[in-house]
């Protein structure tokens, strides 16, 4: 099933008055169901990645302590060795993630 066969299913299946909203990722054409979408009074949201103040607000949640950066976990590499980071990137798990320094 393709991306959007998916958000075309999940549009089907909100509630009367509610609310779907799409943040990037498909990038085809999205059959939206206008008869439905009217007699349900559907809400349709859209943002292609997040709002221009979000990351200023995320520097602030940092300094003022809301925002703990402890639970990520870098793995730094040189450039020389980004074979091993490319090789080892399918074990990540969670918040670990690849640095790549040049």
């Amino acid at each position: 099933m393709d991306h959007a066969t998916l958000t075309e299913a999940g549009i089907s299946v909100i509630r009367q008055r509610g609310t779907a909203v799409f943040a990037g990722g498909v990038t085809t054409d999205v059959h939206l169901p206008y008869l439905t979408m009217l007699i349900k009074e559907l809400n349709i949201k859209g943002s292609f990645m997040y709002p221009d103040f979000a990351p200023a607000h995320i520097v602030e949640m940092i300094r003022s302590g809301l925002l703990n950066l402890k639970a990520l976990h870098p793995k730094t590499y040189i450039l020389d060795q980004v074979n091993q980071a490319i090789a080892e990137a399918p074990q990540s798990r969670g918040l670990e993630y690849a640095i790549l320094q040049p």
